[in-house]
């Protein structure tokens, strides 16, 4: 029985690894108006010059105090020189503290939509990969314990980002 859930894992773990490849991004100025986005990539269509992944990732603009969580569908078209574009969405939650009063602290959320587009400098046989690029965002934020929402708000943001592949 061991052999027989052995063999097909073995399979799909040496063809996952042969046919799809891994990255690392490291992004300023990004999404949900983010200081940086650490995410990860996955290659899961490469034929010629169109390349699809997903990517998912963190976003914040502190360590502690805001954090996100984003999902895109990243298409890339060309070989070293490539057009970057990518579809998303994220979440996430602000938690602001005033140091002159516990009674100014509180936490906004924040979800939204994304769509980048972008220039992505892939080398070959070098695993960086430098990108640049603008994003569109829309954007509703809620504000506990005020009870406060805005409607959609609208950012166009430029970014630039360093990616390590594996």
């Amino acid at each position: 029985m061991k052999k027989l859930l052995f063999i097909p894992l073995f399979t799909l773990m040496a063809w996952g690894a042969q046919a799809q490849k891994n990255t690392v991004n490291l992004e300023l100025f990004t999404v949900g108006q983010s200081h940086y986005n650490l995410s990860y990539e996955r290659l899961l269509l490469s034929e010629g010059r169109h390349h699809f992944a997903m990517r998912g990732g963190l976003a914040g603009r502190s360590l502690v105090d805001q954090l996100s969580v984003n999902l895109e569908a990243v298409y890339y078209f060309g070989t070293t020189h490539q057009l970057e574009t990518g579809f998303g969405a994220f979440a996430g939650t602000w938690i602001y503290n005033s140091s002159e009063s516990v009674l100014q602290t509180f936490d906004q959320t924040q979800q939204g939509l994304f769509f980048r587009v972008g220039y992505a400098f892939k080398p070959a046989n070098q695993p960086w990969t430098i990108r640049v690029g603008l994003m569109a965002e829309t954007a509703r934020e809620q504000v506990k314990p005020l009870n406060f929402s805005r409607s959609f708000r609208n950012y166009l943001l430029p970014y630039v980002g360093v990616s390590y592949r594996f």
